[in-house]
Formats: structure tokens, C-alpha cells, sequence
């Protein structure tokens, strides 16, 4: 019976099933597309068991050769494609929100920044920060809300469970170890230097100092920033620019991954105040203790640049 419904030879065919589509119309499909060569043997399986709901609305992945049995196991089973998506460290909100919108895959329900803020529950200042860099699994039909709905979740969840490890005792709860972890985020160009780079900062926020970190400045400019920071920069009096604000800016300034939360949590401990690139390529940075010893790298990194 069920060798009448065997596949065709065709080359792997992805079938994409709509929701409400009835299966005769899915059977008539792989028919047309000589995917299957019997589509009645399909329908009439549907019509002898009364089994409407095995007609699970998705995209599935048709193996060349598959037969028509398995093919409905697939159906049943609602086997469909998972997708991936990544948030990349160091992403702003709105690069995270064009890349989602720009998926063909994932659905766009054109929410403004207010409106996700409203449906996510969030009552920060911003949605800057608030959706953790990870890979998410994903399936036709899901809209952006819905991964930025995991994305959240997974933030506040880990946020939660490295905050408690071990706090850092400069800051005053969880929401500014993400501040810190979006600076560190954006400062740290290797790995290793994540905690390193916190240490840094702690240290200036238990002295007072402040904590004169070009990305915040960066930030600050916004979309007018042209990839030189001036002095006027420097010198503009708004909420981010660290070196006229004491303290922590008042939201993050990117996406973070975990490794930057469990840094800004857990800092190393070190007398370092101050840091500068080397201006290799590898990244990395000079670390001092004292203001005449950071003058003198900030000298190595100016020859290593010329």
C-alpha cells in the first residue's frame, strides 16, 4: 500500500506549509512539484483517519528519495527547520534590530523601540543592553518580538546568576554590572583582558576618578560620531561622555555577552588605573598603576601607529 506512495528522485526541496492550509492542498503541492507521485494515497490517509492536526504549519526539508510514509512523519512529527540567529557582542540595539528585520526568515512586526519596551515589560531608560549576545534557535514564522523576547530572558536569567557569584563591591546592583560589562564589552579587543579592563575600572570608581572611556564618548556622539574623537567630543556635555560625568554612564552602551558579566562582576584585582592599546594588531593593551608610566605607553602606542 504505502509503496504507492513512494517519493520521486529529486534533489533535497524545502516545503514550506502555511498555517490554515488544508492537506489536500499540501498533497496536490508535492504532487506539482513531483515531489511525491501519488498525492490521492496522502489525502486519502487524512480522510480514512480524521487526522486534520497532523497538518502542522512550518518549513520542512525534503530528503531526495524520501517516501511518502516518511514524508507524513515529518508532518506529524512536525519536524521542521530550525534557523539560528546570533547576537554579536558589542552590538548596538539598533544593529541588532536591523539585523532581525533584515532576515528573510524571521517575521517583522514593526514595533517601535517603545512599543517592545511595553510588550517585553521593560522599564528601563532604553533597550540598549537588554538582550543578552547569544546564539538563538529559531523556526519560520517567529517574529522578532519573539527572539528578542529570549534574548531578554536569557539576559535577565544570567545576569541574576553571575550577579549572585559574586558581587562587585563598587557597584550598587546588577543593572550597573551591566553598564560595566557594555564598557568592557567595547574596550576589551581579547578575551583575557576582560577582567583586567574591570579591574581598571573598579579602581577608578572606588578612587572617584573618572572613567574617561572613549567608547562611552562614542556613544555619547551618537550617529554624528565619524570615527575621530575630537576634543569637542571630549568636551560635550552629555549624560555618556565619562570624561565630564562622574561615575557610570546612566544606561549600557551595547549588547554584552556573558564572559563581560562575569568580568564586571568578578574583576580582577590589580593597582592598575590606567590602560591604552598598543597598537599592534593583536588587540591588546598596556596596563599602569600610575599617570607617568601610562604617558610613557601612551608613547609606545603612538610610535606603533605611525
Amino acid at each position: 500500500y504505502w509503496s504507492l506512495g513512494k517519493a520521486n528522485s529529486f534533489q533535497s526541496q524545502i516545503v514550506i506549509i502555511n498555517p490554515g492550509v488544508s492537506f489536500s492542498e499540501v498533497a496536490q503541492d508535492l504532487s506539482d512539484r513531483e515531489i511525491i507521485d501519488c498525492p490521492l494515497l496522502l489525502i486519502g490517509y487524512q480522510r480514512v483517519f480524521n487526522h486534520n492536526s497532523f497538518v502542522k504549519a512550518g518549513e520542512y526539508q525534503i530528503e531526495s528519495n524520501t517516501s511518502a510514509l516518511n514524508i507524513l512523519k515529518l508532518f506529524i512529527d512536525g519536524e521542521v527547520i530550525t534557523h539560528q540567529f546570533t547576537i554579536i557582542e558589542g552590538w548596538s540595539f539598533n544593529q541588532l534590530l536591523e539585523e532581525l528585520r533584515s532576515n528573510t526568515v524571521i517575521r517583522n512586526t514593526g514595533l517601535t523601540e517603545n512599543e517592545i519596551m511595553i510588550s517585553l515589560g521593560i522599564s528601563a531608560n532604553n533597550l540598549e543592553g537588554q538582550f543578552l549576545a547569544e546564539t538563538y534557535n529559531f523556526i519560520r514564522g517567529d517574529t522578532d518580538l519573539d527572539i528578542l523576547s529570549n534574548a531578554h530572558d536569557l539576559l535577565n536569567t544570567t545576569l541574576d546568576e553571575v550577579w549572585n557569584t559574586g558581587q562587585n563591591y563598587v557597584l550598587r546592583d546588577s543593572y550597573q554590572a551591566l553598564i560595566l560589562a557594555s564598557i568592557i564589552e567595547k574596550e576589551a579587543g581579547v578575551a583575557d583582558e576582560r577582567a583586567i579592563i574591570s579591574g581598571v575600572f573598579s579602581n577608578r570608581l572606588n578612587k572617584g576618578m573618572r572613567l574617561q572611556s572613549d567608547p562611552t564618548v562614542i556613544y555619547g556622539v551618537g550617529s554624528s560620531f565619524d570615527g575621530d574623537i575630537t576634543f569637542a567630543h571630549l568636551n560635550d556635555n552629555n549624560d555618556y561622555n565619562t570624561y565630564r560625568i562622574n561615575g557610570l554612564p546612566p544606561t549600557p552602551i551595547c549588547l554584552v555577552g556573558r564572559e563581560s558579566l562575569v568580568a564586571a562582576v568578578l574583576p580582577d584585582i590589580n593597582e592598575y588605573f590606567y590602560f591604552v592599546a598598543t597598537g599592534n594588531s593583536d588587540g591588546r593593551h598596556f596596563f599602569s598603576s600610575n599617570l607617568e608610566d601610562h604617558n610613557k605607553a601612551v608613547e609606545v602606542y603612538l610610535s606603533n601607529i605611525e
